[in-house]
């Protein structure tokens, strides 16, 4: 059986941001700092939320960098396309078929808000996490499971992080890689323990569809 409700990771798997991300928080660091990181620097900065990764690499000048931060991922929204082709006909069949979505991202709110709303994708969740000082992504994950009352082998976690398969894995709920976007690694989903990795929504959307009445429980 395929699983009875789903919770997605917003960056890198609904939205292809991620080029814009590290961009943005380039051109924050060099305006407090003036220092230029590669995007292999940046990306091992996350897990904090954007105001906790400021306030340690920018002492004293957090806000200001927040500030341009935020200034440079608006820009990055108005000026080019973060959408995942295949991503709204996949959220559209489960809505049709009831199943509850939620999203749980590292992001603050003020990013999921702004790239959820300019993407026409928040109505189809019932729950979204974010983020925020001392709050990490297991205990959203956490939180949404409490909320569902379903047993954590019945829910399918959706990422193109391998630390949220780990994490999937460690909660009991079932990691499903989303290698569709410009910086995904099918390669590095399948070696954290993925159940299945999908190289397109329109993949995905054909496993949810193909499963046979008697199919075993995936895990």
């Amino acid at each position: 059986m395929r699983p009875d409700a789903l919770i997605f990771d917003l960056d890198g798997t609904l939205a292809d941001n991620l080029p814009a991300i590290f961009q943005s928080f380039r051109i924050a660091f060099q305006r407090v700092s003036g220092v230029v990181y590669p995007d292999a620097e940046i990306f091992a900065m996350f897990g904090p939320t954007q105001r906790e990764i400021f306030e340690a690499g920018a002492p004293g000048r957090w806000q200001e960098a927040l500030e341009a931060y935020h200034g440079a991922y608006t820009a990055a929204l108005a000026e080019g396309s973060f959408t995942v082709p295949g991503i709204a006909d996949l959220l559209d069949w489960l809505s049709r078929q009831g199943k509850p979505l939620a999203v749980v991202t590292g992001a603050d709110g003020w990013q999921a808000a702004r790239t959820l709303t300019t993407l026409g994708l928040a109505h189809y969740f019932d729950l979204v996490r974010c983020g925020a000082p001392g709050l990490a992504k297991v205990d959203n994950l956490g939180y949404v499971l409490k909320e569902w009352r379903l047993a954590p082998g019945r829910i399918g976690y959706v990422s193109d992080s391998p630390r949220d398969v780990e994490l999937g894995l460690r909660a009991g709920i079932v990691p499903l890689g989303a290698a569709w976007t410009r910086s995904s690694d099918a390669r590095a989903l399948w070696r954290s323990g993925a159940v299945h990795v999908f190289d397109a929504p329109s993949a995905f959307l054909q496993w949810l569809q193909s499963a046979p009445s008697d199919e075993a429980p995936v895990l």
